[in-house]
Order: C-alpha cells, then sequence, then structure tokens
C-alpha cells in the first residue's frame, strides 16, 4: 500500500524493560551503591530487615535436613516456613508480627481471615513465591553459618534473591550454634515435634510457637537474642573487613541516635547522612547542629561520607534524566534537542525565581554564570578548582549554607519541582559543590577505597570519582566555566550515553536518538529513584536486638540500657586495642 510522504518510519527497541531495570536506568543503586553498602552494611540487605530470621533460617535448615528427604531441601524449608508464617499469624490473631516483613504473611492474614481450623494443614497453606531464606541465603553464607568459604553477592532487591536448589546445605559449626540456640527459644511445645509428628498440628500449638519464636517475639529472655547480637557485632571473629566495618556501622547509629534524640528528631537516612558529611544534623526547629562520636568510629564515618557522596551524585543525574524522560515524551515524534531543553535557563523570568530559590543574588543568566561567580555572590570566593580550594569549600560551606548539598538536595527533592527548568539549574550547582568537596578527598584512603570499591568502568558505574575525573579533561577549570557548558556534557555523557548504553544490554530504554533529537517512547518516569536501602533494615535489626527502642511519648527512637553497655563495651574494646 502507498505511503503518505509525511509519514515518519523510525526504527527503535521495543522490548518491555523490566521493573528493577527501570527503577534504575543509570545503574546508580544496584551497581554502585549497593557495592558500597554491601560492605558498610555486610550481610544486612534491604530486604533482610529481620533479626530473627538470622536464627531461625539456621533452624529450619537443620530441620529440614532430618526430615524425610522424599521431597526436594527447597520444598521441605518451605513446608517449614509456611508453618513458621502461620504459628505468627495465629499467634497475632490474624495480622503479621509487628514490624512486618513476615514473608508469606499477605497470604496467611487472608486464609485466616476465611477461617482457620483447630487443625492446619500445612501443605495447604497459601505462600509468598519466594522463601524467606531465598532473601537470606547469601546474608547466612557470609556469616559462615554453612559449611563453605565461598562469598555470595548480596541481593538488594527481591528478584535478584538465590533460589534455594542445594541439596547439601550443610550448616558450619557456628550455624549449629545458633540454630540451637533459637531451638531453645521454642523448647516447648518444640516445633519439630510439631512438624514430625502425624497429622495436622493443632492450632494452639502453632500459636504457642509463634508466642516465643515469631519474628517480633525476641526478648531479652531469648535463648537467641546473645547469639544474634554476637553475630551482628562480630563478636564471634568472622574473617574480613565487611563483618567489622557491619558492627562499626550499628555503633554508629546507636551513637548518632541519641545525639538525633537530643535534638528533637529521628534518626533515619536523611539524618544519618547529614550527620557523617557534615558532622552536622537540623534540630526539631530547622536548625544546624554539630555532631560528634567518639574517635573509634572516625574510620566507619569517613566511609559512609564516601557513601553519601554518591547519594549527592545520583540525585543530581535522576533529577537529569526525569528531565529528558518528561521533555522525550511531551514531543515524542517531533523529539528534542539540548539547547531546546537548556533554553528556559537564559530568560529573566527563570533567572529572577533562581535567585530568590537559591537566595543568592547573582548577577546575569544561569547559563552564562560560572560556579565561581555563583559561590562568590555567596560570599565564598574560591579561586579554582583544586585540592586547595576543595579544602576551602569544605570549611566554608556547612550544612546551612545556601549552596550546602544539604540545602540544595532539600529544593531538588520537591516533587511538584520535578522535570522543571530549576530542576536542571539545581542538578548542575549540586554537581558543583559535591565534586569540587570531593576533590581534596580524592587521594586520601577513604578516597581510594570509594574509587576501588566500585568497578572502575567509567561506562557503566558512574561514581564521583569517575566525574571528578571526566570533568578535569574535559574542562581547564570547571569552576570557571559557565553552568550551560558542563550542564550540557552532564546531560550528554552521563544521563543520554549511558542509559542507552546500558539499555541495549538489557534491550530497552526510555527515549532513543534520532540524528541529534531524543525522541521519547512514551514510558513514564515521575520521580529520582535512590537512596540508603539498607539503612531501614539495619535500624530495624537493632531494635529487634532490643537495643534500641521508640519512646511512646515523644516518637523518638533512643538507645535502650543494654544499647547503651553494648555502645560502651565495644568502645572500650576498641580503646584496649
Amino acid at each position: 500500500m502507498a505511503r503518505q510522504a509525511k509519514e515518519e518510519i523510525l526504527l527503535a527497541w521495543t522490548a518491555l524493560v523490566p521493573v528493577s531495570e527501570g527503577q534504575d536506568p543509570l545503574g546508580l543503586n544496584l551497581r554502585v551503591s549497593a557495592r558500597l553498602a554491601s560492605q558498610l552494611f555486610h550481610c544486612i540487605t534491604s530486604i533482610t530487615p529481620r533479626a530473627r530470621y538470622y536464627s531461625f533460617l539456621p533452624w529450619a535448615v537443620s530441620l529440614a535436613g532430618k526430615m524425610s528427604p522424599t521431597k526436594p531441601l527447597r520444598e521441605r524449608l518451605r513446608f517449614i516456613e509456611k508453618a513458621f508464617g502461620a504459628s505468627c499469624i495465629l499467634h497475632h490473631e490474624g495480622s503479621p508480627c509487628e514490624g512486618g516483613r513476615l514473608i508469606g504473611s499477605d497470604s496467611l492474614a487472608k486464609w485466616y481471615a476465611a477461617g482457620a481450623g483447630k487443625r492446619i494443614d500445612i501443605d495447604g497453606l497459601p505462600f509468598a513465591k519466594n522463601p524467606a531464606l531465598s532473601a537470606y541465603l547469601a546474608s547466612l553464607v557470609n556469616l559462615r553459618l554453612f559449611d563453605t568459604e565461598e562469598q555470595a553477592e548480596e541481593p538488594d532487591a527481591e528478584d535478584q534473591a538465590q533460589e534455594v536448589v542445594s541439596t547439601d546445605l550443610d550448616l558450619s559449626a557456628l550455624g549449629e550454634k545458633v540454630a540451637k540456640a533459637y531451638e531453645r527459644s521454642v523448647a516447648k511445645p518444640n516445633p519439630k515435634t510439631l512438624l514430625a509428628g502425624p497429622g495436622k498440628p493443632s492450632r494452639d500449638d502453632l500459636s504457642k510457637w509463634g508466642k516465643a519464636g515469631g519474628l517480633c517475639e525476641l526478648t531479652e529472655h531469648s535463648a537467641d537474642l546473645r547469639i544474634l547480637r554476637d553475630l551482628m557485632f562480630n563478636r564471634v571473629d568472622l574473617p574480613g573487613r565487611g563483618h567489622l566495618m557491619r558492627r562499626d556501622s550499628l555503633l554508629l547509629i546507636l551513637h548518632l541516635m541519641e545525639s538525633a534524640a537530643d535534638h528533637g528528631v529521628a534518626l533515619d537516612a536523611s539524618s544519618f547522612g547529614d550527620a557523617v558529611y557534615f558532622r552536622s544534623m537540623w534540630d526539631s526547629d530547622a536548625e544546624a547542629q554539630g555532631i560528634t562520636w567518639p574517635k573509634g568510629l572516625d574510620d566507619i564515618a569517613a566511609r559512609w561520607r564516601m557513601f553519601y557522596f554518591h547519594f549527592y551524585l545520583s540525585a543530581v543525574l535522576e533529577n537529569l534524566f526525569v528531565c529528558v524522560v518528561n521533555e522525550a515524551n511531551l514531543k515524542r515524534m517531533e523529539g528534542f534537542q539540548l539547547g531546546e531543553l537548556l533554553a528556559p535557563l537564559t530568560t529573566s523570568a527563570f533567572n529572577k525565581g533562581m535567585r530568590k530559590l537559591l537566595g543568592v543574588a547573582y548577577e546575569g543568566n544561569f547559563s552564562e554564570l560560572t560556579p565561581h561567580d555563583l559561590f562568590a555572590a555567596s560570599r565564598v570566593d574560591i579561586a579554582h578548582f583544586n585540592p586547595m580550594g576543595s579544602r576551602e569549600l569544605d570549611e566554608t560551606v556547612p550544612i546551612d549554607h545556601p549552596l550546602s548539598e544539604s540545602m540544595l538536595h532539600y529544593l531538588l527533592d520537591q516533587r511538584d519541582r520535578y522535570a522543571t527548568p530549576e530542576a536542571l539549574a539545581l542538578s548542575a550547582v549540586l554537581c558543583a559543590v559535591l565534586c569540587f568537596r570531593y576533590l581534596h578527598l580524592e587521594k586520601t584512603p577513604h578516597g581510594n577505597w570509594f574509587a576501588k570499591t566500585v568497578k572502575d568502568d567509567p561506562y557503566e558505574n558512574v561514581t564521583v570519582p569517575v566525574v571528578v575525573r571526566e570533568l578535569r579533561q574535559r574542562f581547564d577549570d570547571v569552576w570557571r566555566v559557565p553552568f550551560g557548558e558542563p550542564l550540557r556534557f552532564l546531560l550528554n555523557r552521563y544521563v543520554i550515553r549511558l542509559h542507552l548504553s546500558l539499555a541495549y544490554q538489557r534491550s530497552g530504554s526510555f527515549f532513543y536518538v534520532d540524528g541529534e533529537r531524543i525522541r521519547g517512547r512514551g514510558k513514564r518516569y515521575d520521580e529520582p529513584g535512590y537512596g540508603n536501602g539498607r539503612f531501614p533494615s539495619a535500624l530495624r535489626i537493632l531494635e529487634d536486638l532490643r537495643l534500641v527502642a521508640t519512646d511512646p511519648d515523644d516518637g523518638l527512637t533512643r538507645r535502650t540500657p543494654d544499647g547503651d553497655k553494648v555502645l560502651k563495651a565495644e568502645l572500650a574494646k576498641d580503646g584496649a586495642q
């Protein structure tokens, strides 16, 4: 059939993008953040937030090994996990354990609501597609609870969890010790008897199991509490730097938690980040307060500072990605060029609003403004992009400076500012200040650790060291170059080209380039996706271990007396060493 002359025919990849890849389109999270966090929170991932699973699962493996081998190990473990889930749901009368993350709880809650009989058919229970052991397996392996010297890659997403297929999942001596501690916690009635005996276990007996051995029933009287604390704080002398980093990270949280509560705020991933990055945090009146910690925690705090350098870089690039995807979808087949995206930054209306937003009375339009000029207008007049200037900036741009990373990120993270010209400009300023602040740390031991932790492949793994290096290579002194030029470079190099490179490997992208025009595919990416995904898990584990607790009067989380003792004892141990 004849085709009209004006009809546009463009070739493009059309394969669907898996959800996990769509949530990390620039590879900033699973490729970089997760690898840094896998050392800092070794064996604590974003999908492993409950302490008791670390003792229940070794016990389940031990029990499964003694059950009839007529069923594969995976099926035996699934059977035990189903019974465990039912025991918790029955104990809580249809609700999951306090604090959540009970695998299969949604299905089991519906089962309970439909009416559970006096005898429970474990095989017939609904359950989750992936059992808990799949999510926790890598962490249990790395904690040396199984007889293997191999290390496992810890998942940070549900679809990365390892399927349990092994028939020789043998517990180590430490694993046996942990399993026996759990068994002592639930001695009456012994779940082994419930699951191994004939017929169906009674509702009452399963409920008693949940009362003693459920996820949220780890108390000061539980036999497995001490061994779980020993595991998390590496009192079992596991080899490898990662176990020491996890221990130090937990100690740093315990210390900073009290500081945060004293200032009337909760310690979360954001306030924790401010503390390690600026040695300050915002109090309940939005005033900046200085933070200190014992010298023994200096090393881990410096490593976490490196993590938050990447956090801010992720904020920059993810926000720029949202801008590109939004513009591409608006223009669709017409497409756009980068110059068109950046054009609003030159208008008088935009610059009037930007001066007000930043609280800095700079002159001229933003695209022609240099970082030096902008910071000089804010009374930080640093001459050149070099380590000496970097040290000066680190001292003169604290958390409450209008151009600090914390202030810029706050402005950038407002949902109504996503995909706006303001987001483009804020991203450019944030990138300038974080790269400049990092410069004097580049050759330090912690800067070297940061660079080496992530595989140095600049075309796949974008880190602050990579961006700093390439900015120096491209510009003689980026501090004296108008924002429009490095912003165009960031968009082209670390958003468009990087995404298309990763998307080609995965057979899917949010946009494509046709000549000089960028055209959309209609796939939405409405807000940036980045953060410190393992921090809530670490906080939950500290709560499970009864080392922190939430005050019912003010809602703030503080150390418990046991938390005070653990922090004091571990810091004293460091002093002795």
